[in-house]
């Protein structure tokens, strides 16, 4: 059915429009963007079931919000105990975040793991802070996930 209403919105519609009438124009609009809306939920919806069976066993360096902390600066010089891209990494975010951060606050062990984080990790972070409070395995796994303002700060949704 879904087929259908594709093939008649992106082949026969382009051709009614042509010949058709603002109203018309308007209502096939809407249509489509319902049909665009269920499509998207239903999508949603088996991947929450996945999810929600298993099918899925997150990598526990990706951070709540997706962010890949194998590849975060901080962690690499935490986990091999490098002064030097401490001061480098320390030096990049003061200038990124126009505040003063040292190379004793560049420890983290990643932000879903039990140790060390980075001072904005452990206590600013406000997409950790929630994740945290409503102990999930990260945002995309929350009912809010879609409509999170939190997460839309640094991610598209």
């Amino acid at each position: 059915m879904a087929k259908d209403i594709y093939y008649f919105i992106f082949n026969v519609l382009p051709f009614i429009l042509i010949f058709s009438s603002p109203i018309i124009i308007s209502f096939v609009l809407i249509i489509y963007n319902i049909v665009k809306f269920i499509k998207t939920n239903k999508n949603e919806i088996e991947l929450r079931k996945k999810y929600k069976k298993g099918a899925f066993h997150m990598n526990k360096f990706i951070a709540y919000c997706g962010l890949d902390c194998e590849k975060c600066e901080a962690r690499i010089a935490t986990i091999n105990n490098d002064d030097a891209l401490r001061e480098k990494v320390a030096k990049k975010w003061s200038e990124l975040n126009k505040t003063k951060i040292t190379k004793e606050m560049i420890n983290c062990n990643g932000c879903r793991v039990e140790g060390v984080k980075t001072p904005f990790c452990d206590n600013i972070c406000e997409i950790r802070k929630c994740a945290v409070e409503k102990k999930v395995e990260a945002c995309c796994s929350c009912n809010e996930f879609v409509k999170c303002d939190k997460i839309k700060k640094i991610v598209v949704v």
